[in-house]
């Protein structure tokens, strides 16, 4: 699958060929993920041990956490293995733990909003990547817009009001899929303007990089869109 346009340069090759890295890790991660939740759904004595432990879930999200800072502070510092550990670990956490949160919502709101979730991520990719549009502002509207979201859920666990809820989401998924454009053209620039250094350890850390981004990108889209299905059909 190609994802830009394809010259036959060699720097044009080596940009595609680092897309596709991004997209390898990318899928890897939510391969990864999506095993880890299957394990936990099936594992009736797990599930129920993590559900009535809440320390252990406080521990699992802390350390998807400590992993994910780690990783994004340090990646350049760490070894291609290391770093590629560090997403394997956080990608199988992130699993586990939305596994135990996403129990309360049904099957038949979770199929839908993650097929609807793979094909916005999808069409956001590949607009992204095909415009010529100059997309900086979106990375401020993204900050500014996550901040905002943030404080509202904050300000909304006293209150308590679905129909605030319902809000936060709808501006949730708008905020991700804003952020997705953003992001992959990002990733997209970064590569042209270094596909000297693509092909280094350094190179191939930066793809894992952008994949981590990525993927934090799609799985907030997925679960925004879980609640709002599942909120629709209450």
């Amino acid at each position: 699958m190609h994802l830009i346009e394809i010259a036959h340069t060699p720097t044009q090759l080596i940009v595609n060929s680092y897309i596709r890295a991004v997209c390898n890790w990318l899928a890897l991660g939510l391969l990864l993920s999506g095993i880890a939740a299957h394990y936990v759904w099936s594992n009736t004595i797990l599930l129920r041990f993590i559900q009535g432990h809440s320390l252990i879930l406080a521990l699992l999200i802390l350390s998807e956490v400590v992993v994910l800072f780690t990783l994004m502070a340090r990646v350049q510092k760490l070894r291609l293995s290391a770093a590629a550990a560090s997403l394997v670990l956080f990608a199988i956490l992130n699993g586990v733990t939305f596994a135990t949160l996403l129990m309360v919502f049904s099957r038949t709101s979770i199929a839908p909003a993650f097929i609807v979730a793979a094909g916005t991520f999808a069409a956001c990719s590949i607009y992204s990547l095909r415009t010529h549009q100059d997309l900086t502002s979106w990375g401020s509207f993204g900050a500014m817009g996550l901040i905002g979201i943030i404080i509202a859920s904050l300000a909304n666990l006293t209150i308590g009001k679905f129909e605030i809820s319902t809000i936060i989401n709808y501006a949730g998924v708008i905020l991700f899929v804003a952020l997705t454009v953003y992001d992959t053209k990002k990733i997209a620039k970064l590569a042209l303007s270094q596909s000297n250094d693509l092909e280094t350890a350094s190179g191939r850390r930066h793809a894992l990089t952008g994949a981590l981004i990525l993927y934090i990108d799609f799985v907030s889209l997925f679960v925004l869109l879980v609640y709002l299905v599942a909120g629709n059909r209450d």
